[in-house]
């Protein structure tokens, strides 16, 4: 339930304090829509007045007929929202082709965030994928070896190891040391130049070796500049 776009000029206003509904409904299945439409009309009684969405304008025709506002978009009948009611009947679709659902909480948004992260991650390894096959192929690594390599780097088990020291932020047992690590970098960036072959997510990780020693993280592992997200984000 809440205001939106357009609310004001609706001829029901809300007196102070009362509740202005804003719901959405699944547009691909009928028994979500029907139980959308229950829900609203019962939302829209229980209310001054209220501000609906759906993406098939005439499932929200009878809300409007009852005094509720139609919002163009989601974004505007939420817009200054107090309370909002969904009702997306995909719970059933979701789980057919998921390993599971996460109830992320209730933090708002959180959700949606999760959801970017995540996708994040996709974009992101897909990318780092193409670097290293690149690479390997500029400077004359057979690709179906590289690519092998490339399969089995995914379920080893210092890439779980990664996540573990970086999730939990322990840095001190040192499996390879920061400096050594830069040294590393440097290596990897000669290399790619020599073949013409960039690779820029090396050189964002050297950036971030770099200033992870300038801030006194030198004796930790050297993991450990991902701290430099954090403290770019404003963490501590």
């Amino acid at each position: 339930m809440t205001g939106g776009s357009g609310f004001e000029n609706s001829p029901m206003q809300p007196s102070p304090g009362s509740v202005r509904p804003w719901v959405r409904a699944s547009p691909s299945q009928s028994s979500g829509s029907d139980v959308w439409a229950r829900a609203s009309r019962r939302a829209c009684c229980v209310a001054v007045a209220g501000c609906v969405f759906n993406r098939t304008a005439d499932k929200a025709a009878p809300l409007v007929a009852d005094g509720a506002t139609a919002a163009r978009t989601p974004t505007g009948a939420a817009s200054g929202a107090e309370v909002v009611i969904t009702c997306l009947r995909v719970c059933p679709c979701i789980e057919a082709y998921s390993i599971r659902i996460v109830h992320v909480g209730t933090t708002p948004g959180g959700a949606n965030s999760l959801k970017l992260a995540f996708n994040f991650y996709l974009a992101s390894i897909a990318e780092l994928f193409g670097q290293f096959l690149a690479f390997t192929e500029t400077s004359g690594v057979d690709h179906e070896i590289a690519t092998q390599v490339l399969r089995e780097l995914q379920d080893h088990p210092g890439t779980a190891g990664y996540l573990e020291r970086i999730g939990g932020r322990d840095f001190d047992d040192v499996g390879f040391e920061m400096t050594t690590g830069l040294k590393d970098l440097h290596l990897m960036l000669s290399a790619a130049e020599a073949v013409r072959s960039p690779l820029p997510y090396a050189a964002i990780v050297r950036d971030g070796t770099v200033t992870a020693l300038a801030t006194g993280l030198g004796d930790k592992d050297r993991s450990a500049f991902t701290e430099i997200a954090r403290l770019n984000s404003g963490l501590h």
